[in-house]
C-alpha cells in the first residue's frame, strides 16, 4: 500500500508491528524494515517517521519465502526466487508495469533471474 494515500496510511496506523514497510526509495528490498522484528522503541520511530512524512512509504503483509527450481551443479535445487514489480503513479492511481522481474538466490555471491511471463 502507498501510504501517500490517506486510505492506505489509515488502513495501516497501529498495524506496522504486522507488516513490512520500505521507502519508495528505496532499492530492492534494502532497508526493509519488518514490523514484527522491531522493539518497541523501534516501532515508536517508525510509526513517527511515517506519520510525519508518509509519502516516503509503502507498506505490506509479510510474504513467505518462495522457492523455484534452478540447475545447479548438474541437478536441480530449490533456490529463494523473489518477484519484482515495478509501478507507477499515473493522475489516476497508481498502476502496476507489465514487466515483473523475478530475482533468484544463487546460493552465491552473485545472483540470477528467471524469465518472468504474465498471462492475461
Amino acid at each position: 500500500m502507498v501510504l501517500a494515500d490517506p486510505a492506505s496510511l489509515a488502513e495501516v496506523r497501529g498495524r506496522l508491528a504486522e507488516l513490512v514497510v520500505e521507502e519508495v526509495a528505496g532499492y530492492g528490498g534494502h532497508a526493509a524494515v519488518d514490523g514484527r522484528t522491531c522493539s518497541a522503541a523501534e516501532l515508536d520511530r517508525l510509526t513517527a517517521e511515517v506519520a510525519a512524512t508518509p509519502h516516503r512509504f509503502v507498506a505490506r503483509e509479510p510474504l513467505a519465502e518462495a522457492t523455484v527450481p534452478a540447475f545447479v551443479d548438474g541437478t536441480f535445487r530449490p533456490r529463494s526466487a523473489r518477484l519484482r514489480v515495478f509501478s507507477v503513479v499515473c493522475g489516476d492511481g497508481v498502476r502496476a508495469l507489465p514487466a515483473p522481474w523475478t530475482r533468484v538466490a544463487s546460493g552465491g555471491p552473485v545472483a540470477g533471474s528467471k524469465d518472468t511471463w504474465l498471462l492475461p
